[in-house]
């Protein structure tokens, strides 16, 4: 915890002195007072987004103020009134303006429309709207435009299967990496992903800081045994939890 910031002056042998901490670095009254106006005065976003989102997001805004202006209607008002009807009429647009074949695309699109609602308002849609225009996506849109909502399989990779990936990694890859040192943190890398679950661009954005190797003693056992812990930052809704 800081400790309280003291005014003191220090006298030395030669005869001069010196102030431990200026005045000005002390909050005063007129100070405090100006950052109070000022954050009446500030708009400031309610939800931090990533890099990524805030780049869909930043698309999702050309596309709302294209299809607003076939209809000359102003994109901040007519997304803050947010109605049913001219949403569903927004996603007919979408689809038949954008190469969509699945229902889920239209669904993120939809999320994103919400996001940038959020960004200008700083405040959500009705849950009534969001579940009025996830029901008319699944149902009658999809079936109109004929739209695939099947889910995509993902199956996971077996222990088995990846210790074949690992010995190939190590014993069977001709490839030649700049440095040597990186065939160890692509092998680093795997392993993270194996255990963690983790994104690809979670891993990808790991550095040296945020690595810890360090000896425990097994509870057990009794013997020491050498770890690693991972701060893994760069993850969705990171900024928004901060908790690695």
């Amino acid at each position: 915890m800081g400790r309280r910031k003291i005014l003191g002056t220090v006298t030395l042998q030669s005869g001069g002195s010196y102030t431990g901490w200026s005045a000005s670095g002390v909050c005063s009254r007129e100070v405090l007072q100006q950052k109070f106006d000022q954050a009446l005065t500030e708009t400031r976003a309610t939800t931090l987004y990533a890099e990524t989102t805030k780049c869909h997001i930043e698309r999702m805004e050309k596309y709302w103020t294209e299809y607003c202006a076939i209809f000359a209607l102003e994109p901040h008002e007519t997304l803050r009134e947010c109605q049913t009807a001219r949403i569903e009429n927004f996603l007919h647009w979408i689809v038949t303006t954008c190469t969509i074949k699945k229902t889920s695309t239209v669904t993120t699109y939809w999320r994103q429309l919400s996001q940038l609602h959020i960004t200008w308002w700083q405040c959500r849609v009705s849950p009534q709207t969001l579940k009025e225009v996830f029901v008319f996506i699944e149902g009658s849109l999809t079936k109109e435009y004929g739209l695939d909502n099947t889910e995509s399989e993902k199956p996971l990779l077996e222990a088995e299967e990846f210790i074949e990936v690992i010995q190939y990694h190590w014993a069977a890859d001709i490839n030649v990496f700049p440095n040597e040192r990186q065939r160890v943190q692509v092998a680093a890398i795997l392993l993270l992903a194996a255990y963690t679950g983790s994104r690809p661009g979670a891993l990808l954005n790991i550095t040296y800081r945020d690595l810890r190797l360090y000896v425990e003693k097994h509870r057990k056992t009794g013997k020491h045994e050498l770890k690693l812990a991972v701060t893994l930052t760069k993850i969705k809704s990171g900024q928004k939890r901060k908790r690695p």
